[in-house]
């Protein structure tokens, strides 16, 4: 059998998690992250809070990705992100360098598409 990503994890923070946190934590790191729209406050409304990722967007130009997963090991998992993630996530940036060189909208995006992905994984959320 083909396992893509089996881990052992331990997270008693999230016994408290349900369907509906989960989904909105999800929707709160995309519009955050990846649209770049401001995190959404108690109220409901978008807040001027907006994530400058300059030096992770210039990290997504290197050839592997290598310095960018680097550095997001080290600054979002205490270097504890596990190999087989590192790999994954360094393909990822690959295939964004690739659809960045098609197009030419959004040409560093993968940066931001990797760091929502890290910090909803559950590898982010889990204490060790």
């Amino acid at each position: 059998m083909n396992r893509l990503y089996v881990e052992n994890v331990v997270s008693p923070e999230l016994q408290i998690a349900n369907e509906n946190t989960t989904i909105n934590t999800i929707n709160l790191l995309k519009k955050g992250i990846v649209d770049n729209t401001g995190f959404v406050n108690l109220s409901g409304g978008s807040t001027d809070v907006r994530l400058n990722m300059l030096n992770e967007q210039t990290l997504t130009l290197s050839s592997t990705g290598d310095n960018l997963v680097a550095y997001l090991n080290k600054i979002m998992m205490a270097g504890q992100m596990p190999t087989n993630m590192q790999g994954r996530s360094r393909r990822i940036i690959r295939a964004s360098q690739r659809r960045a060189q098609r197009q030419t909208p959004m040409p560093r995006s993968g940066a931001r598409g990797l760091i929502y992905l890290i910090a909803a994984s559950p590898q982010f959320a889990v204490q060790k």
